[in-house]
């Protein structure tokens, strides 16, 4: 099969076609454009299914500001000086994160996403924004880190933890990967959520116990209530997601020899508890 048709023909039923029952929603000459090359273009193959808000002016995408996030704009500040620094960078979505890393000089980004759609528009992000420094790869990052003994100045894991099949399995590969590690996700947090509270909705009630090793974990499986198959999903590859507590992350990251240090953290934020973790080991 030729590739550059396969990669078209999945755009095609992505954008408008049904991707359960594989129907293309494209006739044949849809498949062109008749005006001069533009950005906005480019960004409209994935029109309406962007989360960032591109910072190419005059150009539409989304709302997420994560081009000028505030919460990296902090992991910068407490890092210092990140030039020279090679970076492993855990889904990124759509490369917004990825860009301010290049602005801050990393040497080198090697950006892992598992969304078919995501890896797309982050090569739209990195043709656009010409991110020279910035590797995108499509695949597994936990079937990624398993087999790889390579090491990176830090790694960067927001908004993916929730969202893993066994995030304790990730957790430990992520330990093994680099002495700084930046985490920001939603967390289980029982002082913040209290009987009664919404955001216990979406739980489905079936909490277990994981161990590996001496570490040990509660999984609190969480319903994606049908956002899975809508075209800008971008959760994890399971129909339902999983969180873990709160303190037994922080306490996961002590117990590995971690300093860590929280910011952001926003207990009433309306999906669920979320804070950003900067763990860093001598």
């Amino acid at each position: 099969m030729n590739p550059v048709l396969s990669v078209f023909d999945f755009v095609r039923r992505l954008v408008n076609g049904d991707r359960r029952r594989g129907e293309a929603g494209w006739k044949a000459n849809d498949a062109f454009v008749h005006q001069a090359p533009s950005a906005q273009q480019a960004v409209d193959i994935f029109k309406g299914d962007w989360a960032s808000k591109l910072p190419i002016e005059g150009v539409t995408s989304g709302a997420v500001d994560l081009f000028d996030d505030t919460r990296i704009r902090w992991l910068l500040e407490r890092l210092g000086d990140v030039g020279g620094w090679n970076v492993l960078e855990l889904g990124p979505l759509e490369g917004g994160h990825t860009s301010m890393l290049t602005q801050a000089g990393a040497a080198s980004i090697l950006a892992i996403e598992a969304n078919k759609a995501a890896f797309l528009r982050c090569l739209l992000v990195k043709e656009l924004l010409g991110l020279l420094r910035a590797h995108f790869e499509l695949g597994d990052f936990d079937a990624f880190l398993a087999q790889s003994d390579r090491r990176y100045d830090l790694l960067m894991a927001s908004g993916i933890l929730y969202h893993m099949v066994d995030p304790l399995q990730t957790l430990l590969n992520m330990v093994k990967a680099s002495d700084r590690i930046f985490v920001w996700s939603h967390f289980v947090d029982k002082a913040a959520m209290l009987p009664g509270d919404r955001r216990w909705r979406p739980m489905t009630g079936e909490v277990t116990s994981r161990t590996l090793g001496d570490d040990t974990m509660t999984y609190y499986v969480r319903s994606y209530r049908g956002t899975e198959a809508k075209s800008d999903f971008c959760g994890g590859v399971m129909s339902r997601s999983i969180w873990l507590d709160k303190d037994e992350v922080l306490a996961f990251f002590q117990r590995h020899g971690y300093a860590v240090e929280t910011a952001f953290e926003e207990p009433q934020a309306v999906a669920g508890p979320s804070v950003c973790m900067l763990a860093r080991r001598a």
